[in-house]
């Protein structure tokens, strides 16, 4: 006899804080890799790409998972909100996206489909402005940014 197991609260809970860690370490990697959005895009804020780096999949898949209608107690679910905002915020505190909270790129250069600019970053840490360039591929919307040192 196969016994189909079926979603529970409790399975919910724990998909979607296991996806939620997953974006979370995928936006730390990002961050470290010093990847942001390009210039038409880059007068988001970056807090805001990072928060849908970190909580969107977690949220679609809460969202997916409720649509399931699981069964059990809901308890963990309720706790869920609160564990999962402390984890959230010490995501936010490593990633710290205010290192640069303003990035000023000049004319870029362009060879074949690589696009390279030369920027300066203001960090609220520095006394000026550090020389940065970005690198990217003309038709994506991420620009990895090298401090030049």
């Amino acid at each position: 006899m196969d016994k189909v197991k079926r979603l529970t609260w409790n399975r919910t809970t724990a998909l979607t804080t296991l996806v939620l860690l997953g974006g979370m370490v995928l936006g730390i990697l990002l961050r470290r890799l010093g990847v942001f959005l390009a210039p038409p895009l880059f007068g988001l804020n970056p807090y805001l790409y990072y928060l849908l780096i970190g909580a969107a999949p977690a949220f679609i898949t809460l969202l997916l998972c409720a649509r399931a209608r699981p069964t059990g107690s809901r308890l963990f679910l309720l706790l869920s909100p609160f564990v999962c905002g402390i984890i959230f915020l010490f995501y936010l505190l490593i990633i710290n996206p205010s290192l640069y909270p303003t990035i000023e790129c000049r004319e870029a250069t362009s060879s074949g489909l690589f696009v390279h600019s030369e920027c300066s970053c203001n960090a609220k840490s520095s006394d000026g402005p550090i020389a940065c360039s970005t690198d990217r591929l003309m038709f994506t919307p991420f620009m990895l940014l090298h401090e030049d040192r």
